[in-house]
């Protein structure tokens, strides 16, 4: 195709870009448009605000490399590309907010991640996801590194608790819980680390996406796609905006931009 954009890699978000919320598998057509992209030379690369142990859903050797915790720890099969965890200030102001039952929170850590506290927050989370989640104490916490946290609140709770507890962000793809990461972090600045692995420039970068963490990654690459499922801010970030994540999302795009 003449007029193809030179795109060499492609960024996907999980739930509700390539994964269904409805099934909690990936989409066939989503599939199968990974695949296609590699036979045409563009690397395939996921990029979650999960951690690797929670993805699940998706074949793994369809993607080329992997960004978790919103772009905080990014590898390949092979080597560790960029490993950022939180200040150890942050995640103690968080451990006293769940020991005074604040709100519930999920620490992940590298390995293994750590739910204290429950409310309807968390119970509509696991419902949606279809994936309950282990409680487990804050001892197991304390003096590990921690990636990333998932506070169970209200979008009109994070402004003030930014306010108390600075040197974090706090990205959304649910209303029901913020992804709270380390400052000046987000994927973007884990497909930075991508495009520097692969020697390649963000006009070569493609992302798909629905959540408002995603828009980090629209502003970085030569072409952001949100979904027909997608917040109203990542819509409005985006380049294009596909059809629904069930309805062939992906697939359709990357047909009609000559990726496929």
């Amino acid at each position: 195709m003449a007029d193809r954009p030179d795109i060499r890699i492609a960024f996907f978000d999980l739930d509700g870009t390539l994964i269904s919320f409805d099934t909690h598998e990936i989409v066939p057509s989503a599939k199968d448009a990974l695949r296609l992209l590699r036979e045409n030379g563009i690397h395939p690369i996921m990029a979650t605000g999960r951690p690797h142990y929670l993805v699940d859903g998706v074949d793994w050797d369809d993607f080329d490399a992997f960004m978790t915790f919103n772009g905080n720890y990014c590898f390949t099969p092979d080597e560790t590309i960029r490993s950022l965890a939180l200040e150890r200030s942050v995640v103690d102001a968080v451990i006293a907010d769940a020991e005074a039952g604040k709100y519930p929170v999920m620490f992940q850590l590298a390995d293994e991640a750590i739910m204290v506290g429950r409310n309807e927050l968390v119970e509509k989370f696991e419902s949606r996801m279809s994936k309950r989640i282990e409680r487990g104490s804050l001892d197991r916490v304390r003096g590990r590194d921690v990636y990333q946290l998932n506070i169970y609140q209200l979008p009109e709770d994070d402004e003030p608790m930014l306010e108390r507890i600075p040197n974090m962000e706090l990205v959304r793809w649910t209303p029901l819980a913020a992804d709270a990461i380390p400052l000046g972090s987000g994927k973007a600045t884990g497909i930075r680390a991508m495009l520097d692995h692969y020697g390649l420039t963000p006009e070569q970068a493609i992302a798909f996406g629905d959540g408002g963490n995603d828009v980090s990654m629209f502003e970085v690459c030569g072409i952001g796609v949100a979904m027909g499922n997608a917040m109203e801010e990542a819509k409005a970030a985006a380049d294009f905006v596909t059809d629904a994540c069930d309805d062939d999302g992906v697939f359709n795009a990357c047909r009609k931009l000559g990726l496929i």
